[in-house]
């Protein structure tokens, strides 16, 4: 069964939403405790429909995906020092992309239109 464009969009936001759903952290919302960064990639696509209203998938997905798994790479697992930070970071940085790049294939975003990074 082929899905549909909009159907490929719809999974792949579903997938990332389900992959941050596991996020053991927790962020009161309307009195009820939810994971932190399902309320984050949610609160991210809320600010790109306001600042771009008509962007594309590619877009809505990457600000969907920007933190995907964050809590699997806590700060605190890096020293709070400069160079702490930045290897943090860097991991951030190499890990993401790869996971992104996972969810972006369900989606109708083509390779193509991915960074290098994430190919």
């Amino acid at each position: 069964m082929t899905q549909t464009r909009d159907g490929r969009f719809a999974a792949a936001i579903a997938q990332v939403d389900a992959a941050n759903g596991l996020d053991p952290n927790r962020e009161t919302v309307a009195g009820s405790p939810r994971p932190k960064e399902l309320v984050y990639a949610e609160r991210m696509s809320a600010m790109l429909a306001r600042f771009v209203p008509d962007a594309s998938e590619a877009l809505k997905l990457a600000a969907r995906c920007q933190h995907i798994e964050r809590w699997k790479t806590p700060r605190s697992d890096y020293p709070q020092t400069r160079a702490g930070i930045s290897s943090g970071a860097q991991r951030c940085a190499t890990s993401t992309p790869t996971v992104q790049a996972e969810f972006c294939a369900t989606s109708a975003t083509t390779t193509r239109r991915l960074p290098a990074s994430a190919r």
